[in-house]
């Protein structure tokens, strides 16, 4: 991908964030259950004593920034996030808690002082990174010695119903690809940092309709899909193709949508 490529699709996720911040907390379940799960894996592995600063990847709205706050008691927490209109709304669900620091930064471009985290919080927030293996160079350079990287990653399986309703549609990208446990694994120990929690799960949301599955994840801005090429718009008849081809995935619980969760603590040594 080209630079400008690069910063186009940063911009078009940004955007797409920022748009959907005021409604975001009532769309973001899933979201919510898996950064529930990640901070009881928190209180089980690591002693908050050690915690000095926390930065919160993709803090979005601060939806978990009071629990981060009153578990880890933090000298400083920094809410990174690359939308604005997220931060603007983080800045306002959290206004009563002190040494608080707001930042629209990119998580591939941190401009974090070396050495300075103990604890990084990151909860659906690395998927729309291009580059694993610098993404834990990054980490790794401003993590304390012994510091924390804890965060979830979507896997392979990940929307497959979406994915392949589609392919009855047409053969271009509608859907983002996710990166395999596997290549996650190995630009962590690559980095030097040790893995000392991994847990992998299924979630499945369900829905009454094809439709509200879809503003499922326009509802939380997710709806950027990387490396898609502009295209004229779909006809009616595609679409009901596609609606079609996902019925055929429909539960009695109702619509079904994937996702291939994976939960990581790791540790710089």
């Amino acid at each position: 991908m080209n630079v400008d490529t690069w910063h186009s699709q940063k911009k078009s996720i940004a955007d797409g964030f920022s748009r959907a911040a005021l409604r975001y907390d009532k769309a973001a379940r899933v979201q919510q259950q898996t950064g529930q799960q990640l901070l009881q894996y928190i209180k089980q592995v690591i002693d908050s004593t050690s915690i000095e600063v926390v930065a919160d990847i993709g803090c979005g709205t601060g939806y978990f920034t009071q629990d981060l706050v009153r578990y880890c008691q933090p000298q400083q927490y920094l809410g990174i996030d690359i939308s604005r209109g997220m931060l603007d709304v983080a800045a306002v669900n959290n206004s009563m808690l002190d040494n608080i620091t707001w930042l629209c930064e990119d998580v591939e471009n941190l401009q974090i002082s070396d050495q300075l985290v103990s604890l990084i919080y990151a909860n659906f927030s690395l998927q729309w990174c291009e580059n694993l293996s610098e993404l834990m160079c990054h980490f790794y350079r401003v993590l304390t010695p012994g510091g924390y990287v804890c965060f979830t990653s979507l896997g392979p399986n990940t929307l497959y119903e979406l994915r392949d309703a589609w392919c009855y549609v047409d053969q271009q990208k509608h859907v983002n690809s996710f990166y395999h446990r596997d290549i996650w694994q190995q630009a962590i120990t690559d980095r030097q940092l040790s893995i000392i929690h991994h847990q992998k799960h299924t979630i499945v949301d369900y829905f009454d309709s094809v439709k509200s599955a879809l503003y499922s994840i326009k509802d939380v801005g997710a709806n950027t899909v990387k490396g898609k090429q502009r295209r004229s718009l779909m006809g009616k008849r595609s679409f009901k193709c596609f609606i079609r081809a996902y019925e055929t995935f429909r539960r009695p619980q109702g619509i079904p949508m994937t996702y291939d969760i994976d939960t990581w603590i790791i540790q710089k040594s």
